[in-house]
């Protein structure tokens, strides 16, 4: 082939810079050998550890909320167990009765052997905590004008009262009774409807009780040379 001839045909072809710029699509993925990464991968990546980082801290949350040592037992803890309720108090020890407490009945007077008796019931108020009734009782009647009295003291005197420290426990639904003796009223004239009172041992000697319905006639005379008598039994529980 002479100069002529290579002329020619180099005129004849065309090269790659004379075709002009044609677009070529460009592979999917990179060749793995080369051990370069794309970068769309990269980032999927760190959305993937992202997403399983989160989720491990979601779990070991949750274990800490469902854990018997964190539950609060609120409103929406979600929790089974009920909160921790402070423990009652309960009824306080049983202490002696006080004024308050005792609530007296008297059945009707009646008379044998010129004496005048009743029974009295002593039940324990409504709203109060049981109590300590000592087994020595005070009793007294009134004069209308308050001007003359007898007061008994129980079997023992009052020499001894309140001294044995003996009680007995009153409680609602178990009421307890004493039973009230009066004789040899020979002072002046008669007096009808004295007032009878009673005080249990530990309450001040001045301020007894009035019994409800425990107005009483004067006592016959018996021997006018003893004084006026007045005795006040130990209280005993009622069935």
């Amino acid at each position: 082939m002479n100069d002529n001839d290579l002329e020619r045909r180099l005129r004849a072809e065309s090269g790659p810079r004379e075709r002009g710029y044609e677009s070529t699509p460009l592979p999917d993925a990179l060749d793995s050998s080369r051990g370069v990464p794309r970068r769309g991968g990269v980032m999927r990546g760190a959305l993937i550890l992202g997403s399983v980082a989160a989720g491990v801290l979601a779990v070991a949350a949750a274990s800490a909320l469902m854990s018997p040592g964190t539950r609060s037992g609120g409103v929406g803890s979600g929790s089974d167990e009920p909160a921790t309720q402070p423990v009652s108090a309960g009824p306080p020890e049983a202490v002696d009765c006080q004024a308050i407490d005792v609530e007296f009945t008297a059945e009707p007077w009646g008379g044998a052997a010129g004496s005048r008796g009743t029974t009295v019931t002593l039940v324990l108020a409504d709203g109060r905590y049981p109590c300590l009734v000592p087994v020595e009782i005070a009793g007294q009647v009134f004069s209308p004008r308050r001007s003359e009295s007898v007061i008994g003291v129980g079997p023992r005197g009052l020499s001894d009262f309140g001294l044995s420290g003996a009680t007995i426990l009153l409680e609602h639904g178990s009421p307890a009774a004493v039973t009230v003796v009066w004789s040899n009223w020979c002072l002046d004239e008669p007096i009808d409807r004295f007032t009878l009172s009673l005080r249990l041992s530990g309450w001040p000697a001045y301020e007894p009780v009035a019994v409800p319905d425990g107005g009483v006639n004067s006592a016959p005379c018996s021997d006018d040379r003893d004084g006026p008598n007045l005795s006040v039994s130990e209280p005993q529980l009622l069935p």
